[in-house]
């Protein structure tokens, strides 16, 4: 799989803005990766390939997460002692899913994202 660059207008403008001010805000209230709000958004709303929308919606994360790490850091409320293993396993975790990610189709990766967001749910609600 090759991941192209984005054209230099795509995505720019007042629907990219939108687009990550409802990232972000879910990911700030909910405490979720934003890209479940972002990777289909990437798809369905800016044009993205699968492969590309899971791309990008990774760099985009680490600014949304640092900024809402800002305001729950201030609080008090991030447990530091479980960062730091937590992000290496992470790390290390995120680094052999792009390799996969790098190997599937754009209708495997699709599915498996969605089949994910399913069971996620299925287990939150009911929990």
């Amino acid at each position: 799989m090759e991941v192209k660059a984005p054209s230099p207008t795509l995505g720019l403008g007042w629907r990219a803005l939108l687009v990550g001010l409802a990232g972000g805000f879910i990911s700030g209230l909910a405490g979720i990766g934003g890209g479940i709000v972002l990777v289909p958004a990437l798809v369905y709303l800016l044009g993205f390939g699968q492969h590309r929308a899971h791309v990008n919606s990774l760099a985009i994360i680490v600014l949304v997460a640092s900024s809402a790490l800002v305001r729950y850091g201030i609080a008090g409320q991030v447990a530091w002692a479980l960062v730091p293993p937590m992000a290496l396993g992470g790390a290390v975790g995120g680094f052999l899913g792009a390799r996969l990610m790098a190997r599937l189709s754009e209708r495997a990766l699709r599915l498996f994202f969605g089949l994910t967001m399913l069971a996620v749910a299925g287990v939150m609600l009911t929990r």
